[in-house]
């Protein structure tokens, strides 16, 4: 063991002090190195677990790939850190994997010698790269611990008591409580939001103040104010790296059993298309070639509304919902692949949603999630409370996202209207993809029913 390198817990502590919440294991392989471009996931799961810059694609003799900056800097042996400028995670969807580029340029603290390609006469030693994530800033911290170092030592024999994502082992439990155990302290706070019992309807706007909530969707916006989660939007998770949902359910009684049910829709993003007739022509437009009459009678108003579930015409406007670019047994993903809307007979797409887009908003935020069931009374005031027995999700990749859709799980929800069509139109956009609460099991690789106490 070398005297000069940190212990396990001090650079724990460090990792703690920098305000991750989040810290995985990457055990190298002896070809990964500045050359190879270390994997960190064999699926797309990768680009769930670290913070991320936009995805751009680019276009290369193996097909399109996508490139995000990441914001990474390096830990030395005496626990200083540098940013690494160059910085990239790049997804290959033909195989598909996630790798780590150009991690070692312009950075001072970087362990280049540890990184070098093979060369002949030097022998590369085992070693492990340890990743923290602070949520809050979206900045990840990486310190590369070679065999003959105290932390590899103190680490290794133990990484097999840690869950595994993937290639990485999931070792936050390891950070002091200033990060620590997020899942432990996720589940104390929704406790004891449940024993507040009855909660009046409210939400907090982006500066943190306090409003009265009247829309359909206050319960949602309630649980956020109570987690002190105000709007915004960085496509980060909600809560110490957890995404927090909500949903209704009638009552509390035999609740685990009610959750197996179909249950209530669970909204799980709303990007908008940007592309197809919707954004060619613009949404007043779009509305008025594919949309019908208010069928409640609402005069001078027009929809764009149903359920769009794969492969399924709705009955409103002849459209259905497919997928370019995807075979969903294989999981094999073309890099210009796309979700679109297809009237009957027609090959142009009314509207379009490039793979790209949805993997922006469904990379991060999903990772890990939690699914609270909430009951809703409007007697006096609007009021919600929230069931002391939660879902939690781990594990998921975009290949699972859209195989739900291609199952009918994941469907297309639109509430986007026209109001005084015949005089000074206004519009309301709404896009969103739902899952019915009871379905959500299959966009993770793990999903467990935790009690509160």
């Amino acid at each position: 063991m070398s005297p000069s390198t940190p212990p396990l817990k001090s650079i724990f502590r460090r990792l703690g002090e920098l305000g991750c919440d989040d810290a995985y294991v990457k055990v190298l392989a002896k070809n990964d190195n500045t050359k190879n471009q270390p994997y960190l996931s064999k699926s797309f799961e990768g680009l769930h677990l670290l913070p991320h810059g936009e995805l751009r694609s680019e276009r290369t003799d193996k097909g399109v790939i996508y490139k995000a900056d990441i914001s990474l800097s390096w830990l030395d042996e005496n626990l200083r850190f540098a940013l690494a400028p160059e910085s990239k995670l790049i997804l290959y969807p033909q195989y598909p994997e996630v790798r780590l580029s150009g991690f070692l340029r312009g950075c001072e603290t970087a362990p280049s010698e540890l990184m070098r390609p093979r060369k002949t006469g030097y022998t590369i030693p085992n070693r492990v790269m340890i990743l923290g994530v602070s949520t809050s800033t979206g900045h990840v911290y990486g310190y590369l611990a070679a065999e003959q170092s105290a932390a590899y030592q103190q680490l290794v024999p133990r990484l097999e008591d840690f869950e595994k994502r993937g290639v990485l082992f999931d070792v936050g439990s390891l950070l002091p409580m200033v990060g620590g155990d997020t899942k432990k302290q996720l589940l104390d706070k929704l406790y004891e939001i449940h024993l507040h019992d009855w909660i009046v309807s409210k939400r907090l706007d982006k500066g943190g103040n306090l409003l009265p909530c009247l829309s359909p969707n206050c319960g949602g916006y309630t649980l956020e104010a109570e987690l002190d989660i105000r709007p915004n939007s960085r496509s980060e998770p909600d809560f110490l790296g957890w995404e927090v949902k909500q949903h209704a359910v009638p009552t509390f009684e035999n609740l685990e059993k009610r959750l197996l049910n179909k249950g209530t829709a669970v909204t799980l993003m709303t990007p908008e298309p940007t592309g197809g007739y919707y954004a060619e022509a613009g949404v007043e437009r779009f509305i008025r070639d594919y949309g019908y009459a208010d069928r409640t009678g609402r005069e001078d108003r027009l929809n764009f509304g149903g359920k769009y579930v794969f492969n399924v015409p709705s009955p409103l406007t002849r459209v259905r919902l497919l997928t370019t670019g995807f075979e969903a047994k294989s999981g094999k993903m073309d890099g210009t692949g796309s979700i679109v809307l297809i009237r009957e007979k027609e090959t142009h797409p009314a509207a379009v949603w490039q793979f790209s887009d949805l993997l922006k908003h469904w990379s991060r935020k999903h990772a890990k999630a939690v699914y609270v069931p909430s009951m809703c009374r409007h007697q006096d005031s609007l009021a919600y409370r929230f069931a002391n027995v939660v879902r939690l999700g781990e594990g998921t990749d975009f290949i699972r996202f859209l195989r739900a859709v291609h199952g009918g799980f994941v469907y297309y929800d639109p509430g986007i209207k026209l109001e005084h069509a015949s005089g000074k139109p206004v519009i309301k956009r709404r896009s969103q993809f739902r899952i019915l609460s009871g379905d959500i099991p299959c966009l993770y690789s793990k999903m467990t029913t935790q009690g509160l106490k």
